[in-house]
């Protein structure tokens, strides 16, 4: 964040079955689930949060996470409140 900007954040929890420190660290990796077992359990093709981060970096922001496993994650998604449009290059 840059100082002076106004930014926005939200965050989004759930109280699920969270995840190891190894785990969160693939979080974000395309086409990759907290491990084998999870996708079998919960589905999915490890794609939505990749593509969430993606949009939050096209805007200026960020999105982040934390987890403490067996009780939750919480997902940090942090924008500028006013988004310019940068040059093609």
């Amino acid at each position: 964040m840059s100082a002076g900007e106004e930014w926005i954040s939200f965050k989004v929890s759930d109280t699920g079955i969270g995840m190891k420190a190894e785990q969160i660290e693939r979080v974000f990796q395309a086409f990759t689930q907290a491990d084998e077992s999870t996708t079998r359990r919960y589905g999915g093709t490890g794609l939505g949060l990749v593509i969430a981060q993606k949009f939050c970096q096209m805007m200026g922001g960020d999105i982040s996470q934390e987890s403490e496993l067996g009780k939750r994650s919480i997902f940090t998604v942090e924008l500028p409140a006013i988004v310019v449009e940068k040059a093609a290059s």
